[in-house]
């Protein structure tokens, strides 16, 4: 029995994909060209190359076939996405799907995918839960999530840290929120967009926010009529006790450069004053 490692390579695209085989005959006289789960061409534009065809055992063909993969693993012809004894290797990837549903992982510097050829596999879809709590994923065009007859999965949830930093997942009128003791997890930053026109959160005291290198990502942004009327409706939503932060004041820190929430008739807590500070020196 023979044990080797192989590559079957696209002719036209140079695609390739990487696996071990044990055959009855000789490597260079073995047709077969692959069982490929995620990646199917036309077979008849592949070739093979032998890369290893010297091992005493499968076992050995496959350890060398997953040190092979791992070399190439953020190749973007590359075709494998699973690592023998490793399982499948996602950093890097997302799935996608194209203008007619096709489901497929690629990779995140795809072409097709940063220039919008693909998308996520989820855009245009919210995971939803009906008034009994049942949970289901539905289209953003569903005429029960339009009229609110569903409601996003996250409504009235946020994710927030603990004082150690911890993230968790509570109601937004959970008591140690409102309190201060829990905080957004987008506490002290903002979103900046730079010179390249991208957009990403940074906190409010990077440097490069401070200097005006990056910009606040709304500065000079101008409103249509419908936009403004959607945010006013929004804001009115939260007016006093429908508000969660209502009955709340914030209080701050100079030695431990930090912010948090109390109860506006609570006693202010010795070496603590009432406001919020931004920058702490």
């Amino acid at each position: 029995m023979y044990h080797y490692v192989y590559k079957v390579i696209h002719i036209e695209t140079k695609q390739f994909y990487i696996g071990s085989r044990s055959s009855k005959v000789h490597p260079t006289l073995d047709s077969y060209l692959g069982s490929m789960k995620t990646w199917k061409p036309d077979k008849t534009k592949l070739k093979k190359e032998i890369i290893k065809d010297d091992f005493n055992c499968r076992e050995d063909a496959i350890k060398f076939e997953a040190e092979e993969i791992t070399k190439f693993i953020h190749n973007p012809l590359n075709e494998n996405y699973h690592v023998p004894n490793k399982g499948y290797h996602t950093v890097g990837l997302v799935t996608v799907k194209d203008v007619n549903g096709q489901i497929s992982t690629v990779s995140i510097n795809d072409p097709a995918y940063l220039n919008g050829t693909l998308v996520g596999a989820t855009k245009g879809f919210v995971c939803v839960k009906d008034s009994y709590g049942n949970k289901s994923f539905v289209s953003t065009q569903d005429s029960r999530y339009i009229n609110d007859e569903l409601h996003a999965e996250s409504t009235g949830y946020l994710y927030v840290k603990d004082s150690n930093d911890n993230v968790i997942r509570v109601r937004k009128d959970d008591e140690k929120y409102k309190s201060g003791e829990y905080w957004s997890i987008w506490k002290n930053t903002v979103t900046v967009i730079d010179a390249d026109g991208k957009c990403f959160r940074v906190a409010k005291n990077d440097p490069r926010y401070i200097s005006g290198e990056l910009k606040f990502s709304l500065s000079n942004r101008v409103f249509d009529e419908y936009t403004r009327q959607k945010l006013s409706e929004r804001a009115k939503e939260n007016i006093g006790i429908k508000n969660s932060q209502f009955g709340t004041m914030w209080i701050y820190n100079v030695l431990l450069k930090t912010n948090k929430k109390i109860k506006k008739n609570s006693e202010v807590p010795i070496g603590w004053s009432v406001g919020r500070k931004i920058f702490f020196k």
